[in-house]
């Protein structure tokens, strides 16, 4: 038993002991009734007093156990609304934890690379800071994790982000706000909350290749983080447009071309994203790990069915730092 649900037992027992005292208190006295009048019927005249005491003492009883019955109505009914009130708060939470859970083995079973692709870079993704994975375009059920009425398609993909949307920094999958890649069926691109994001492509490079100082790196890892949301906003809408460099053109998002490899700076700012969950209000990026990173991927494969198969490797990982609280 919870400690609250102590003090509402607890509470109940003082409030029906103060209302038996009361009745007590409030009770008539049952001495000899007054004679019955010459003019009342034969069964009243012959009613005898001791019998019309009981009567009396009978009607006083239920009338005591009908105000003790709505006392307990009163109390019973304060310990659901409570109760009601706990469960609610364990549902808030749990809403809340699902959302950002990892997906199950049943759930990424239905995202594994083609045998073909494990099979020939087994020894690359063994390498640390590399690996494999699918994405599926976003099919409108991104955010679902608890899904009543949905399209088939995001009944198969339950898992938060659905399919679409991938996070480097904690190598899963993850809801939109908190990826770094998200597949909208014909581009990949970074729109993760108080995330900066710049990709280039390199073009058709084996990625087993690329270094740090590969071409087309230098612009990215220049790249100073910005912690000023107005300044951070600014330079998120230029990138929006493209920026050209050296021969490269850099940013929010690149064409997801089968045979291309890609380099990805993503910049997971630290700080306050407020979210409600019924009464619970809580900062999102609590249920994140925010870093600063630098990405190589190349995609592989692209199916039919429009999903992609991604390998990639890490190059760079550092603390972020903190976005400044908007004035």
């Amino acid at each position: 038993m919870t400690t609250g649900n102590m003090r509402i037992k607890a509470l109940s027992f003082i409030i029906l002991m103060c209302f038996v005292s009361i009745l007590n208190a409030q009770e008539t006295p049952t001495g000899t009734p007054s004679s019955p009048q010459t003019n009342q019927s034969n069964s009243q005249s012959n009613q005898t007093p001791t019998q019309t005491s009981v009567y009396q003492q009978r009607m006083e009883e239920e009338r005591r156990r009908r105000q003790q019955d709505q006392a307990f109505d009163r109390l019973r009914s304060l310990e659901e609304i409570h109760n009601r009130n706990g469960e609610s708060a364990e549902i808030q939470v749990s809403n809340i934890n699902t959302l950002y859970r990892n997906p199950t083995r049943k759930e990424l079973e239905l995202l594994q690379p083609d045998p073909r692709d494990i099979q020939k870079y087994a020894t690359f993704v063994k390498a640390k800071n590399a690996g494999l994975f699918v994405l599926i375009p976003d099919a409108g059920c991104s955010e679902n994790t608890q899904i009543l009425v949905v399209t088939p398609e995001c009944s198969r993909y339950s898992m938060p982000g659905a399919g679409s949307s991938y996070s480097f920094r904690t190598r899963n999958y993850r809801i939109p706000r908190l990826a770094d890649l998200t597949y909208d069926g014909e581009s990949l691109i970074g729109n993760g909350a108080l995330v900066d994001v710049i990709f280039v492509d390199v073009g058709d490079v084996a990625l087993e290749k690329m270094t740090p100082g590969s071409n087309g790196l230098q612009f990215i890892n220049e790249f100073e983080p910005i912690t000023d949301p107005n300044k951070a906003f600014e330079r998120s809408e230029l990138l929006g447009k493209g920026v050209a460099n050296g021969g490269f053109v850099y940013g929010r998002g690149v064409f997801a071309t089968e045979g291309t490899t890609f380099f990805m700076r993503s910049i997971a700012y630290r700080g306050k994203q407020m979210r409600a969950a019924g009464r619970l209000v809580y900062n999102e990026m609590d249920y994140d790990k925010r870093m600063d990173i630098l990405v190589g991927f190349r995609i592989i494969r692209k199916g039919t069915d429009g999903r992609i198969t991604i390998l990639w490797k890490e190059f760079k990982r550092q603390k972020s730092p903190k976005m400044e609280e908007p004035k």
